[in-house]
């Protein structure tokens, strides 16, 4: 017990007897009202606590006399619970508030990861699309369309179904490396052989797909270092470097595009020698020969109609 009350005694008497002297010994305020009801008051109440008798009329009585000071207390304790209970019920509003954001987000995500598989499932349809379309202009349905609309040929089916996937395939990617127009040199081939890998019936000595000459062969094998001899493919390799060479001459001694590919095929068909223009021994010029002409004007057909649009 005597441990007890000297907690009691070092925790709550010892503080109020330090302030009771502090408020006693200090010097007299100039303000009446700190000293009336607030600095004496104080020391009432604090003395009261200290050594007065605790009755209920002494007590009531002492509350009176310090009512100001008890009244300021009670304003000041229910300014605290005031203030505690507001922010109390402001804490369960924004907790109320942020459950339902929360609510709201977890709605926003699942709409957005609805969203999101929707996209990716449009974005995979359309890729599949895409390679769908990719594959289909890799097939020799889509090159059969394209050197048809690009050639007309009356006897295109015919034609077609002479030609070996892998042959036609090579046809195709030497007239797009060269950059020579479907329109002429798919129908070079339908007028040169009729797509047919065979000598020339006139007895020219010509060979192939592409109707070369046996020297001229030769003479360009060489230069693109081809072996194996007068073959399906080294025919193409050849006969396509030739046209291409033939229209770069041309182009270089000052024909526009158009013309040139006239005299590059006047050339595949009746030779350079044969368009020369001599005088007194020497070349002064060029021409396309008469009987050469009904061979390019069927070459071109459809690249003039193209030209003249």
């Amino acid at each position: 017990m005597k441990i007890f009350s000297n907690i009691i005694n070092w925790i709550y008497y010892k503080p109020l007897n330090r302030l009771d002297n502090k408020i006693t010994m200090a010097g007299t305020s100039k303000n009446k009202f700190y000293e009336k009801y607030i600095r004496w008051q104080i020391a009432g109440a604090i003395e009261y606590i200290l050594y007065g008798e605790k009755t209920w009329k002494k007590t009531l009585k002492s509350i009176w006399k310090n009512k100001f000071i008890v009244l300021l207390l009670i304003l000041m304790a229910s300014t605290i619970w005031f203030t505690y209970h507001m922010g109390s019920q402001s804490r369960e509003v924004e907790i109320s508030s942020l459950n339902v954001s929360n609510e709201n987000k977890d709605e926003s995500i699942k709409t957005l990861e609805d969203i999101i598989y929707y996209n990716q499932k449009v974005i995979e349809s359309k890729q599949n699309t895409i390679d769908s379309v990719l594959q289909f202009k890799k097939s020799r349905t889509w090159l059969e369309y394209r050197i048809y609309k690009e050639t007309e040929m009356d006897d295109f089916y015919l034609n077609m179904s002479r030609v070996r996937d892998d042959i036609l395939l090579l046809m195709s990617q030497q007239a797009n490396e060269y950059e020579i127009p479907y329109s002429i040199y798919f129908r070079l081939v339908d007028v040169e052989s009729g797509y047919k890998f065979q000598a020339n019936k006139g007895g020219s000595g010509a060979f192939g797909y592409m109707q070369i000459m046996p020297a001229t062969f030769r003479s360009y094998a060489k230069i693109l270092n081809l072996k194996g001899g007068h073959t399906e493919i080294n025919d193409i390799l050849v006969g396509s470097y030739l046209l291409y060479k033939n229209h770069n001459d041309w182009m270089e001694r000052g024909y526009d595009t158009h013309l040139a590919w006239e005299y590059a095929l006047a050339e595949y068909n009746a030779g350079e020698g044969n368009m020369q223009i001599k005088k007194n021994g020497r070349v002064v010029g060029w021409r396309i020969p008469s009987y050469t002409r009904k061979y390019i004007k069927t070459i071109m057909k459809t690249y003039n109609k193209k030209y003249r649009d």
